[in-house]
């Protein structure tokens, strides 16, 4: 059952390097993985669109008519134009490109689009939008066209930027039959040179232009001071930014620092300002232009460095009459619709704000940072504040609304992340093996606190149980570590368990009065296939604290574990543990399966195959692979797979479920899922989309599938687990505040804990020294630590017995 109604966006966090447009005086728009999110710059606050087809391609919007349009992600994409505030739906068109377009530009001058479709029609349209016309066409014209600007003084002329090329193109028209005839505009070289002609023989796919050889030989006589006169090297400058004069010329600045004014008329190119010259303005020689707008005090020019230039030209020769500094380098300058306001923004996520005729102060009004998510977590608190992992290894805490708190460099490559429920902090995982421990509860200042190293290779899985009593971590040595959650334990390493394969989830539950923890691992065995596991291990973990020789051998693992072992039919992707059941994907089949684990295992010897056959299974979904994930109160199964849905189940009826289109299939999908402790919120992330969604389960889902059969037991369970979380937590949270900075503390060779000693361990005496005894590295894990440990306890305990023995051989010599 499809109830797409009963889930509804909460709200949506990215940046992705796209184009931040203006739809209005006082509103942008710009692009956030599968929706366009609209931020107010005078309230801060956002609003969120979803797209209608199939994610979001190129945007485009024009704020004086209130206009946006923008592309789908998928094969032979629409594109739609919709109008602001109303976000009212104007006209869907279909044109001729089959996987994406470039570039889409709005008209100022009437409803006309021009867009600029990808491989293989390279083709350049305008649109009439208002009522879905094809006025003009052609194809095999924008084969390295990276934007399309209309002439804001004549919608009749169209300026294509290439990553080599600057075309304009002319639409003639006769009655209602418009041709479209490019002008291409012969760039300088890179020395500065002109050429003296056009090339005579066209191209396959390149467009010269009719014209007399007559303006052609007027460039050569637009020579700005200290031009010297050489020939053309052959490679021409790149240009890089553009913005229409309301003389209809262009300002063209290049790559290579040069400021060209083109005329489209007669294709006459000055040189205004050339870096090499001996007259050349200072602090524009080293000045790379990544941006142009026109505003009414000048040109503002925005390039690679951190400086904002105001540029006044007289005739051809340009002057500096205002500069800013930034606080990082900006990628584009945007004027408003009143020309008030100047909107900067950069690669990294940021969006500044500039009024040039009132101050010189420049205000931050977006600062979320770029980048791919890796995955998120939601803290156990009233405000559902949400965590999340970029893969940079940047950590973010973001509010209930959307807003970002604050951000911590972990400056290390991450992998996983999980967040304890009786304390606020976040365990994370990196590529390194390290587990590190990070303090959430300032959230203007995140600190880490502790780390752990385990691994040589990467943490793949961290996963606290429900009532915050463990932390398990899974790699690919086949070791599953089991830590103390509670701060007041410090994090110590309990053990370990050994699996039979390379594990591809984790998973645990802890429901009710229970008193002990299951864990569920999915193992590869030796003939499934990478991604594909056939193997599931269980085990289960006393709620009470375990430690001591019953419990753990001197090598660190655990045993007097039963541990079950259960042989599944088709090789699975991803497991979830439930209530003396399992849930599961198997990707061969594309289907959502239900295991019941058998009830009476004490007839059961550790160690042994049992196979297993599913009790039900439903389709799933489309693209995979999927991951699974239950709600902490068991009452709800999220599933989220490449084809970037998410649904959720009741597991009462696994077969009814509710979607949501979270993220675009074309970009990856979704790549991981997370409940907040009421089941009623979840985060998912996206595999290269760059957003982060979070989204609520509207009453009517929550509650007329599930809430009414089992509405009694489930409300007791919430308020007994709500009770016991909160007693852990005024108890073990103190401590954690407490924690100093890791790096900070006192020396840990001044303490004489079980875990650290092995860290530190106190000098030997070279003669009473074994000679197979090597020194720890510094870099060793807690293993091998662990190890090195038991080899130094060993020489001491029997440092006596080799004393006497040596003895013995010195007397024997000696007789």
């Amino acid at each position: 059952m499809n109830e797409v109604r009963n889930l509804e966006i909460s709200w949506v966090q990215g940046f992705t390097r796209e184009n931040v447009e203006f739809v209005d005086n006082k509103t942008v728009c710009y692009t956030c993985g599968n929706h366009i999110c609209f931020l107010n710059l005078e309230t801060k606050t956002r609003s969120v669109f979803q797209s209608p087809g199939r994610g979001v391609g190129a945007l485009t919007a024009n704020g004086r008519s209130g206009a946006f349009a923008f592309s789908e992600k998928k094969l032979s994409p629409f594109i739609f134009v919709y109008s602001f505030p109303g976000l009212e739906l104007k006209n869907e068109l279909k044109g001729d490109a089959y996987l994406d377009y470039t570039s889409l530009t709005l008209s100022d001058g009437g409803p006309y689009l021009g867009c600029c479709a990808s491989f293989p029609e390279y083709s350049i349209t305008v649109w009439n939008w208002e009522n879905a016309e094809v006025i003009c066409t052609k194809s095999q014209a924008g084969q390295d066209v990276i934007s399309l600007e209309f002439n804001p003084m004549n919608w009749l002329q169209l300026c294509a930027l290439g990553t080599t090329t600057l075309t304009v193109w002319n639409i003639e028209k006769c009655g209602s039959f418009h041709l479209m005839k490019p002008r291409v505009i012969q760039l300088p070289a890179t020395n500065g040179a002109f050429a003296e002609e056009l090339p005579h023989t066209p191209t396959k796919n390149s467009f010269i232009p009719e014209m007399s050889l007559s303006p052609i030989s007027e460039l050569s006589k637009m020579k700005p001071i200290g031009y010297e006169s050489s020939q053309p090297t052959g490679a021409t400058i790149t240009p890089s930014a553009l913005c229409w004069t309301a003389a209809s010329q262009l300002y063209v600045g290049c790559a290579e620092g040069y400021l060209l004014l083109v005329d489209p008329e007669n294709l006459s190119v000055s040189v205004l300002f050339n870096p090499a010259a001996a007259d050349a303005i200072p602090e524009l020689q080293n000045f790379h232009f990544q941006a142009l707008t026109l505003s009414s005090n000048g040109l503002i020019a925005v390039g690679k460095e951190t400086v904002l230039h105001c540029l006044h030209i007289r005739g051809t020769q340009p002057s500096i009459t205002q500069t800013w500094q930034l606080e990082r380098p900006v990628s584009a300058a945007i004027l408003s619709p009143d020309n008030d306001t100047l909107l900067l923004s950069s690669n990294t996520g940021q969006i500044y704000l500039l009024n040039p005729a009132e101050s010189d102060q420049i205000t931050k009004v977006l600062d979320v940072l770029s980048g791919n998510f890796l995955t998120a977590a939601l803290l156990r608190t009233d405000k559902n504040v949400c965590v999340s992992l970029r893969e940079r290894g940047v950590l973010q805490l973001w509010a209930s609304d959307g807003t970002c708190l604050s951000s911590l460099h972990l400056q290390t490559e991450v992998t996983s992340l999980a967040c304890c429920p009786i304390a606020h902090y976040a365990a994370v995982g990196t590529a390194s093996g390290k587990i590190l421990f990070v303090d959430l509860n300032n959230e203007k200042q995140l600190r880490l606190v502790h780390e752990v190293y385990l691994y040589h290779t990467a943490v793949d899985h961290l996963v606290f149980d429900q009532e915050g009593c463990y932390l398990l971590c899974s790699g690919s040595d086949l070791h599953i570590y089991v830590l103390y959650a509670r701060p007041s334990m410090r994090f110590s390493v309990i053990g370990y368990v050994d699996v039979p394969g390379c594990i591809l989830s984790l998973s645990t539950q802890c429901l009710g009065s229970s008193e002990e923890v299951k864990i569920l691992a999915l193992c590869a065995a030796q003939e499934d296939k990478n991604n594909d596991a056939s193997l599931l291990v269980v085990f289960s973990l006393p709620v009470r604290s375990i430690a001591g020789s019953d419990c753990v051998d001197r090598q660190g693992c655990l045993y007097n574990l039963k541990v079950l072992r259960y042989k599944v039919p088709l090789p699975l992707t991803s497991c979830a543990l439930g209530v003396g059941e399992v849930f599961a994907y198997c990707h061969s089949n594309k289907s959502l399966q239900r295991f019941q684990l058998p009830k009476d295992t004490d007839g059961l010897p550790s160690q042994q195959m049992v196979q297993l056959q599913p009790k039900e299974e439903v389709k799933g979904h489309q693209l995979g692979p999927v991951s699974l994930l239950l709600s902490p109160d068991c009452m709800w199964l999220a599933s989220v797979g490449r084809d970037g849905l998410l649904r959720i189940r009741p597991t009462a009826s696994v077969e009814k479920y509710c979607e949501l289109w979270c993220h675009s299939c074309r970009l990856g999908g979704a790549r991981s899922v997370s409940f907040s402790a009421d089941g009623h919120t979840v985060v998912t992330t996206g595999f290269k989309d760059g957003s982060l969604q979070c989204t609520n389960l509207r009453p009517s889902c929550r509650m007329k599938d599930a809430y009414n059969e089992k509405d009694n037991y489930f409300t007791q369970y919430h308020q007994a687990m709500s009770l016991s979380l909160q007693i852990a937590f005024n108890s073990e949270n103190p401590i954690l505040v407490t924690l100093p900075v890791w790096g900070r503390e006192v020396p840990v060779s001044c303490k004489k804990t079980e875990e650290n000693e092995v860290g530190c361990a106190t000098t030997i005496d070279v003669m009473e020294q074994d000679k197979s005894y090597l020194p720890t590295p510094l870099n060793s894990t807690w293993l091998e630590s662990r190890q090195d440990a038991i080899v130094k306890e060993d020489i001491k305990q029997h440092s006596e017995i080799k004393k006497a023995l040596r003895e013995s051989v010195r007397e024997l010599r000696e007789t």
